[in-house]
């Protein structure tokens, strides 16, 4: 859990940092994204993180800074990505 806190906290900047997050996320959630993938193969990136930041309880104005959309979009996209991480993983 610490080396998810650590890539969040420093910030995704790259696909590399998100394959670390992901990777580690998997680790310490029984292969979260693999079952959500597997379940939800039409999800893109940002679901996937989506989804993740929701696992993580973090409320919507950090899910917003992190993913650098408005509070809205979050609020918009969270209830169709927590339904398919709810049913995929």
């Amino acid at each position: 859990m610490r080396r998810i806190q650590k890539v969040i906290d420093e910030g995704m900047s790259d696909e590399r940092d998100w394959n670390i997050f992901e990777t580690s996320f998997n680790e310490a959630h029984e292969n979260f994204f693999k079952k959500l993938k597997a379940g939800h193969p039409d999800l893109v990136p940002n679901d996937l993180k989506l989804c993740a930041y929701l696992r993580m309880n973090m409320n919507s104005k950090e899910i917003a800074s992190l993913l650098n959309i408005s509070l809205r979009g979050v609020e918009i996209s969270s209830l169709p990505a927590a339904q398919k991480a709810q049913s995929g993983a």
